[in-house]
């Protein structure tokens, strides 16, 4: 892009080639956390992205694999699967995350529990002094070693699975809006595509990890009911039990729980959209002073959207019972024991306690957690897969015509697939190569739509299309976009000075870039607003004649210039540098017809006349039609100057930063920000009587 974009390069990610050692403790981050104990870390201390986590790597990946699910599912006449995607690009990642998980809680954990009962049966004896001891006690801190070394990483793997499956989710989305055909842009509104981008793919930061659980608890269940067999008998059943039967219940928690996720996106996409209407139109709000009526109306489906995430929550509120779970469980399996009168020693307690504490954090925490987790990925997972299948631009409906640039045979087409009316009909035309045509008509004649039906925007209902060749297009209303002018002009090609040079001279814009203070490097605001309309018409077009293309599409760039400009572009630009190009032009500037090679008149959608400029005179052909009724009062830009004062400077503004301790007041707020004392009050009291609850059951058992 730009050349300040070029110079920022950042440092190489120490990740890159760091060994495993310093991958499992994570020392690789060591030389930037030494350096923020020093200074403020600013952005230029960041470090390149890492290699595996890069959108270009895995977003054009994802496009491959994806396209090629598509092609699978049509072939195998199925609905296609984002979910092999996935599987495909990060199924090892998700797989070794699993060995990992394994390990942790089917070898560590239950080695710790092991060597702890070990060390204090070896205490309870009589003659406590000697070998073993020592080596139960290393076997402690070895499995609790291993725990840090396992847990960790393969945390960060999880984490870093879920960012991955972001870039992968948040690229195919991103190219799918480039290639949304009309009736699907209709449909996808961008209150739904942002909620797809911001909310849906947050479901997928915790996956990694998370879903192991799903056959983990299981597995582990079976497991320390075996240890705990041996250790007290049959009484250990019923504690685990216990625990085992409330799966079901977090299950059908779970799937409830999906309903309510699907409820919160429904109404957070309609909340959006909404807004986005509002905005789109606040002009008409203000000058008719409907702030409060449109404020109530955002306000209702704020709180449709609160009430659905408050019923989720409470929801998710009820998998976290574990710690109550645990003590419960302890308490009915020696319970059991003392009923069946089986005898226990302090070494079998620990053990099972041990074993439970492990066991109750899987299956009453993490379980649960991965059953709302799996609920949730599904809802995303479906809506994004709903996304992905809309129906596309379609540029397979072509005509064989190697002599044409481009060539419409018998061409119906409607921008409202279920009308009745034809936005054009029976259209027929043939533009040769590196010819210059003019397309004239009325205003709402078709001539936009003509040109979104050669760039496949706006599909054939009825007949044949043929593009020989790459297009650019300069479109009616001018696009510009918060940037440089410079970039806004190349818009991520590759500069060119030369050609960039012959682009500015030919477009008017030499002059206007002298005034600026910084000259093409001035930043324009958003949509252009500091740009006067003859300027950002010129830019707009400057970016389209800038792209190498074998066909140009201008839609009536010489409307917002005054006669002196329009006459130079046509002249430097349109004539002289796009000579030995294929360039359609619609205007209503009719002197410039006796200059173009060939003339298609449109009236009400429909071609009334196509021939060359000579075979037109000839013709007695009347244009006076063909005159807009507006032009005398068209767009025209006589004001071609920047006014100074709104050029804002091209240096980038830095973010606002604050250093030192977060004060109590912050603190303060956060806590009352609910407006009620009395419910912090009880909550705080709720939290102090768990924890005691907890470590008094605890400390019952061990004293009993």
């Amino acid at each position: 892009m730009d050349e300040q974009v070029k110079k920022s390069k950042k440092r190489q990610n120490p990740r890159e080639h760091a060994n495993l050692f310093t991958v499992l403790t994570f020392l690789y981050t060591l030389p930037l956390f030494l350096l923020g104990n020093t200074r403020d870390i600013n952005e230029s201390d960041l470090y390149e992205t890492f290699t595996g986590h890069k959108a270009s790597i895995l977003g054009k990946k994802s496009q491959i694999l994806w396209q090629e699910e598509l092609d699978n599912a049509i072939a195998q006449k199925r609905k296609p699967s984002l979910l092999k995607v996935l599987v495909k690009i990060l199924g090892w990642d998700f797989l070794l995350i699993g060995i990992a998980v394994g390990c942790e809680n089917f070898v560590a954990q239950p080695c710790k529990a092991l060597f702890l009962g070990g060390l204090i049966g070896h205490y309870a004896k009589k003659d406590s002094s000697g070998f073993p001891s020592y080596l139960y006690s290393l076997g402690i801190i070895v499995s609790t070693l291993f725990c840090c070394l396992i847990v960790q990483p393969y945390l960060m793997a999880s984490y870093h699975m879920g960012l991955k499956m972001r870039v992968v989710c948040s690229s195919l989305i991103y190219n799918k809006i480039l290639k949304l055909s009309p009736s699907s842009i209709r449909k996808s509104t961008p209150g739904y595509i942002i909620n797809l981008l911001s909310g849906d793919i947050n479901a997928f930061e915790r996956v990694g990890g998370l879903l192991h659980m799903l056959w983990i608890g299981p597995l582990q269940a079976i497991l320390f009911l075996y240890l705990a067999w041996t250790k007290i008998g049959v009484s250990s059943t019923f504690g685990i039990g216990f625990m085992v039967m409330f799966i079901p219940v977090y299950v059908l928690l779970g799937s409830i729980l999906k309903r309510y996720r699907l409820k919160v996106s429904t109404r957070r996409d309609e909340r959006i959209r909404l807004t986005n209407e509002l905005i789109q139109g606040i002009n008409v709000i203000k000058m008719y002073a409907w702030e409060k009526p449109f404020a109530e109306i955002i306000s209702t489906f704020r709180k449709l959207e609160v009430d659905s995430m408050m019923k989720s929550t409470y929801l998710k509120g009820l998998f976290t019972f574990n710690e109550i779970l645990i003590a419960t469980s302890i308490f009915i399996t020696i319970i059991s024991s003392v009923l069946l009168n089986d005898a226990f020693e302090a070494t079998a307690v620990f053990i099972t306690m041990n074993l439970f504490f492990s066991l109750g954090l899987t299956v009453t925490t993490f379980f649960p957690l991965s059953i709302a987790v799996l609920a949730e990925f599904r809802v995303s997972l479906k809506r994004i897969s709903a996304f992905l299948q809309s129906q596309e631009i379609d540029f397979h409906t072509k005509s064989e015509d190697s002599e044409s640039a481009v060539a419409i045979t018998s061409g119906f087409a409607k921008w409202d697939e279920n009308g009745n009316r034809n936005t054009l009909t029976d259209i027929n035309i043939h533009i040769k190569k590196n010819s210059l045509t003019a397309l004239i008509g009325a205003v709402g004649c078709g001539k936009s739509s003509l040109f979104q039906v050669i760039q496949g925007e706006l599909p054939l209902s009825i007949g044949l299309l043929c593009v020989n060749g790459s297009l650019s297009c300069a479109p009616q209303e001018a696009w510009i976009f918060s940037a440089s002018i410079r970039q806004n002009i190349l818009f991520g090609s590759e500069m060119d000075e030369e050609r960039y040079m012959k682009v500015i001279d030919c477009c008017a814009l030499e002059t206007d870039l002298k005034l600026f203070p910084h000259g093409d490097q001035t930043i324009v605001g958003e949509r252009g607003t500091s740009l006067s309309g003859g300027q950002k018409a010129r830019i707009n077009l400057a970016r389209c004649v800038y792209r190498k293309a074998g066909i140009y599409l201008l839609d009536d760039p010489l409307s917002a210039v005054d006669s002196r400009v329009g006459k130079h572009i046509f002249e430097n630009c349109i004539r002289a540098f796009l000579n030995e190009k294929t360039v359609l032009l619609a205007t209503h500037q009719l002197q410039y017809l006796a200059y173009v090679d060939y003339v298609i008149a449109l009236d009400e959608g429909a071609v009334q006349m196509q021939s060359s400029e000579k075979e037109l005179e000839a013709s007695k052909f009347d244009l006076s039609r063909y005159i807009s009724q507006n032009h005398s009062a068209s767009r025209a830009d006589s004001d071609s100057m920047l006014n100074p004062s709104n050029v804002k400077d091209p240096a980038q503004v830095q973010e606002a930063r604050k250093s030192g301790f977060i004060s109590i007041g912050t603190y303060k707020r956060y806590l009352f920000a609910s407006n009620n004392l009395l419910f912090v009050i009880c909550t705080v009291l709720l939290f102090i009587f768990a924890e005691l609850s907890i470590s008094g059951s605890i400390y019952f058992i061990g004293h009993w």
